[in-house]
C-alpha cells in the first residue's frame, strides 16, 4: 500500500491540527518532544522515505487514545501500524523493549514442529480436544517469566479461566497446536508473521470443530 493510500484510508487528510491527540497522548506527557499530531503531519508535507526513517514512528504505544478522541476521527494506531510495516520493508525496526524477549518468543512459534503441551494448565482445569467452544491462551503460558518482576501469573489466569467455564457447564477445546496470535508483530508492522501465526491458528481451531472461540489473552 502507498504512503498516500495509508493516508486515503486511515483519514490522515481530515487532520484539523487541533493538537487533542498530543495533550491526550501517554507518550506526549512523558516526552514533550513527541507528537501524534507531528507525525501525521510529517507523512502530509514530507518525503516518504524521511518520514519512514523517522525515530518517532516506534514511539506510539498504540494505546488508541488518540482515536478515541480524535475530532476528525483518524485512525492513528492505523495508520502508525501501516508506516511501520513500510518501515520494515526498508530494513528499518524499532528497538526492542523486554530485551527482545517477546519478539523471540514470536520466533520459537514459527517452527513448524511447534507445540504446546496442555500441562500449563495446572489442576482442577477440564479440557477436551474437540468441542463447541475453544479456549484461546496465546502466549499467556509463558509471560510468568517475562513478567515476574510485577507479579504477573500467567498460567494461573489460564488456569482460573478455563475452571469458570468448568463452573458454567463449558468443557473447553484447547489444541497444542495454537501459536501466538500476533499482536506484538502487526504492531511492529511485520504483516507476515501475522499471516503465518493467524493461518495456523485457524487450522488448529477448526480441527477441534469449535463454533465459538473464548479468549483471557493478557
Amino acid at each position: 500500500m502507498s504512503l498516500k493510500a495509508v493516508i486515503a484510508e486511515t483519514r490522515a487528510y481530515y487532520c484539523l491540527e487541533c493538537g487533542i491527540c498530543t495533550g491526550t497522548c501517554p507518550v506526549s506527557r512523558h516526552n514533550p518532544a513527541y507528537s501524534p499530531r507531528a507525525m501525521v503531519e510529517g507523512a502530509l508535507l514530507f518525503d516518504e522515505g524521511e518520514t519512514l526513517c523517522a525515530d518517532d514512528l516506534w514511539s506510539c504505544l498504540t494505546c488508541g487514545t488518540c482515536n478515541l478522541r480524535c475530532p476528525s476521527t483518524v485512525d492513528y494506531t492505523a495508520f502508525m501500524a501501516a508506516l511501520r510495516g513500510k518501515a520494515r520493508a526498508l530494513g528499518r525496526e524499532g528497538t526492542c523493549t523486554h530485551a527482545e524477549t517477546l519478539t523471540a518468543l514470536a520466533a520459537l512459534q514459527t517452527v513448524k514442529d511447534f507445540r504446546k503441551p496442555r500441562a500449563w494448565l495446572g489442576e482442577g482445569a477440564k479440557v477436551r480436544t474437540k468441542g463447541s467452544t475453544y479456549y484461546f491462551s496465546g502466549c499467556l503460558p509463558y509471560l510468568d517469566v517475562v513478567f515476574r518482576e510485577i507479579g504477573f501469573r500467567g498460567r494461573a489466569v489460564g488456569n482460573a479461566s478455563v475452571r469458570l467455564l468448568n463452573a458454567a457447564g463449558i468443557v473447553p477445546a484447547v489444541s497444542e497446536q495454537e501459536v501466538c496470535c500476533g499482536h506484538d508483530s502487526y504492531w511492529t508492522g511485520d504483516a507476515g508473521i501475522v499471516d503465518y501465526f493467524a493461518r495456523r491458528n485457524i487450522a488448529a481451531i477448526k480441527k477441534t470443530g469449535a463454533k465459538r472461540v473464548v479468549f483471557s489473552c493478557p
